[in-house]
């Protein structure tokens, strides 16, 4: 066995596929796995991406997100109501 099979021998099948992702698997696997000065970097690296998109596509970049995130907040809410 080698100490890569060792390393994922706990870990689900989703956190193994999520991982094999060429670009964002990486920044995942450092958040997941390291400290929290790496989380902080994590959140940035979204927060600048967003600001790109908003630079890029306008104020599409900025409401689609909002409009999508506004849907999983009321399914987490639905969620956390049923118990």
């Amino acid at each position: 066995m080698s100490t890569t099979e060792a390393g994922q021998a706990g870990k689900s099948t989703f956190t193994k596929i999520l991982h094999a992702i060429p670009c964002i698997g990486w920044m995942v696997r450092e958040d997941t796995e390291a400290n929290a000065t790496n989380a902080a970097w994590f959140i940035g690296a979204w927060v600048a991406f967003w600001g790109c998109c908003i630079l890029l596509f306008g104020l599409p970049g900025l409401i689609l997100p909002a409009l999508f995130m506004t849907f999983a907040m009321f399914a987490i809410m639905i969620l956390i109501s049923r118990g």
